[in-house]
C-alpha cells in the first residue's frame, strides 16, 4: 500500500515550535510585570494559551509513527531499522546537548561545588529524568514513547477494539497519572513521563491509522469552527489558571488540567485542520518560512533554551515600553538564531545527524504490502 507524504505535518511543526517558542519568550514578562499592570493579561495569556506546542509535537509523533508503520510486518528486520531510524537521532542528540547544557551551567555558575564523579552522578541522573534543561522533559518522553511503540503498534494492528478505543484508552492514562500522582505524589518528575502525554499520542495514532477516512471530515466550515470552539476552550482555561494563582477558584486544580487536556487535544486536531487549507490556500510568502522551522523544529527545539538564555542578557531591559519591545525582539531573535544555527550545522558540520537530528521531509512516502487481515473501515 502507498500512502503519500503529509503535506501538512512540517506546517503543523512550525506553528508548534513558534509557540514553544513563546511561551519560553513570554515567561519573564509574565513573572516580571505587575498584576494590575494592562500588559499582564497579555503575557499572561501568551504564556498559558500557546502551551498547545509541546502537545502538539507528540500528537504528531503519534500521527506520523502509525501512519508510517501501520501496514509494516513486526519482526527483527522492523525492529532494527526502527531502532536506528528513530531512538538512534533521538537520544544521542539528547545526550550530547545534555551534557552541553550542564557544562554551560557550570560556566555560568563557576563556584558550583562538583568534584568529577559528583558531575557524572548528577550528569546521569539528570539526563534519565530529563531535568538536565527545562526542556528536556519533552526528549525523555519521545523515547519512552518510541520504546512502547512497537507494542502499541502490534496490539493496533491484531485487534479492531484497541485501535477504535486509542483516544479513550490515552486518556485514561493520562488522567489517572495525575489524579493518582495528585494525590499520592509517586511520581515527581511527572512532566518526563510518558503517560503525562499518553492521550495526545493516542489521538495522534488514532488519525494516523485512520487518516485517509478521517481528513474527509476537515471540512472548511468544520474547521472554522473547531478554531472557535479551540479559541473559547482555551480562553476559559487561562482564566480558571489565573483564577488559581489569584486564590480565587473554589475548584480543584485538577479541573485546569483535564480542561487543558480537551484544550491540547481540539487544538492539535485543529491545526491539522488548518494546515490542510494552508498548504494550498495560504499566503505565499509565509509557507517557505514556516515550512523551514518546521524541517529544523527537533534542532529548533534543542538550541532555542541556549539562545534565549544569551539574549535575555541583551534584551531584557527596564521601563514599561521598551521591556516590551525587548519582548518582541527576543522572540524574533530566538527564532532567527535558532534557525540559523540549526541550518548551518545540518549543513556543514560532520555527523550533524548525531548532534541536531537527522532531517528529511516531514513525512515520507511508506509504500509495503497492505495485509489482508489490517484492512479498514471506520
Amino acid at each position: 500500500m502507498k500512502r503519500d507524504q503529509i503535506e501538512e505535518i512540517v506546517y503543523m511543526r512550525g506553528i508548534a515550535m513558534l509557540a514553544v517558542v513563546l511561551i519560553h519568550i513570554s515567561v519573564v514578562g509574565y513573572r516580571a510585570v505587575d498584576i494590575t499592570s494592562s500588559s499582564y493579561p497579555i503575557y499572561m495569556f501568551m504564556n498559558r494559551f500557546f502551551r498547545f506546542g509541546t502537545p502538539t509535537f507528540i500528537f504528531i509523533t503519534g500521527l506520523v509513527m502509525f501512519y508510517g508503520y501501520y501496514y509494516k510486518q513486526i519482526n527483527g528486520a522492523f525492529l532494527k531499522k526502527f531502532v536506528k531510524s528513530r531512538l538512534l537521532f533521538i537520544f544521542v542528540p539528547y545526550l550530547v546537548w545534555a551534557l552541553f547544557y550542564k557544562v554551560y551551567r557550570i560556566l555560568a555558575i563557576p563556584n558550583l561545588p562538583y568534584t568529577t564523579k559528583e558531575f557524572w552522578v548528577a550528569f546521569f541522573e539528570k539526563v534519565l529524568h530529563g531535568t538536565s534543561f527545562y526542556h528536556f522533559y519533552f526528549f525523555i518522553v519521545l523515547i519512552q514513547l518510541y520504546l512502547i511503540f512497537p507494542v502499541l503498534l502490534y496490539m493496533a494492528q491484531k485487534w479492531k477494539w484497541f485501535r477504535y478505543s486509542l483516544p479513550l484508552i490515552g486518556l485514561v492514562v493520562q488522567v489517572g497519572m495525575y489524579v493518582s500522582n495528585y494525590y499520592w505524589k509517586w511520581m515527581p518528575s511527572s512532566g518526563s513521563f510518558f503517560a503525562s502525554f499518553f492521550l495526545y499520542f493516542c489521538l495522534g495514532a488514532f488519525i494516523g491509522i485512520y487518516f485517509e477516512q478521517i481528513t474527509t471530515f476537515l471540512k472548511k466550515k468544520y474547521v472554522v469552527a473547531m478554531t472557535l470552539v479551540m479559541v473559547i476552550i482555551g480562553t476559559l482555561y487561562v482564566w480558571n489558571f489565573h483564577r488559581l494563582i489569584e486564590g480565587l477558584l473554589q475548584r480543584s486544580p485538577l479541573v485546569i488540567e483535564f480542561t487543558f487536556f480537551i484544550f491540547a487535544s481540539i487544538s492539535a486536531v485543529t491545526l491539522l485542520g488548518i494546515t490542510r487549507y494552508f498548504v494550498k490556500e495560504g499566503p505565499a510568502l509565509l509557507r517557505k518560512p514556516l515550512k523551514q522551522l518546521g524541517l529544523f523544529s527537533f534542532g529548533i527545539f534543542l538550541v532555542h533554551p541556549l539562545v534565549i538564555n544569551l539574549l535575555d542578557y541583551l534584551l531584557i531591559w527596564e521601563g514599561s515600553r521598551v521591556f516590551h519591545v525587548g519582548t518582541v525582539l527576543r522572540f524574533i531573535l530566538t527564532v532567527a538564531i535558532s534557525y540559523l544555527l540549526i541550518y548551518v550545522t545540518n549543513r556543514y558540520v560532520p555527523f550533524s545527524s548525531y548532534i541536531v537530528g537527522k532531517y528529511g521531509k516531514a513525512s515520507r512516502v511508506v509504500e509495503v504490502t497492505k495485509k489482508p487481515e489490517l484492512k479498514q473501515s471506520i
